[in-house]
Order: structure tokens, then C-alpha cells, then sequence
């Protein structure tokens, strides 16, 4: 599971491009890039625990992660002159 976490972190990177080009509002922008922020800040707690030798507490970061995921696709449906589905 390490490797894939590595990749969404990366992922979330090139998020953070696709944004600038996007049409959103103020609100908009603002809410999707907390989502980002916070799932960054989520999977950087997991990869770190991971380094460590722990065992990641994924169930404490699933509920941020969730919210952000929200944020992001409520966003996604509303970008760009589109309506949510």
C-alpha cells in the first residue's frame, strides 16, 4: 500500500495544475484547494507512520479524507459552467 500512497500524494500534485486552468469561482477555488490540502495532510500522516514502522491509523484520517473527497467531486460537477449530477 506504500507505493500507491506515494502515487496519490503525486496525483494530488498535479491536481493542484489542473485547478489553476479551471473556471471556478473564489468559493470554488478556495474549497477545492482545502480538499487538496487536507487529503495531502491525511496521506502524509499515513506515509509517515508508515516510515516510522507503525501501523497507519487509517480509520483516524478516513472521515477528512471523505469530506475532501466531497469537496472535490461537489466541485467537479460545478466547474465550468456545469451543473452537479
Amino acid at each position: 500500500a506504500h507505493g500507491p500512497l506515494h502515487g496519490m500524494r503525486n496525483i494530488l500534485g498535479v491536481l493542484v495544475g489542473l485547478v489553476d486552468k479551471a473556471e471556478l469561482s473564489a468559493e470554488e477555488l478556495s474549497s477545492v484547494n482545502e480538499a487538496i490540502t487536507t487529503m495531502s495532510e491525511c496521506y502524509g500522516t499515513i506515509d509517515g507512520a508508515m516510515h516510522h514502522g507503525e501501523t497507519p491509523d487509517y480509520a483516524a484520517e478516513a472521515e477528512k479524507l471523505d469530506a475532501a473527497m466531497a469537496a472535490l467531486e461537489a466541485a467537479a460537477g460545478q466547474g465550468a459552467g456545469g451543473s452537479e449530477n
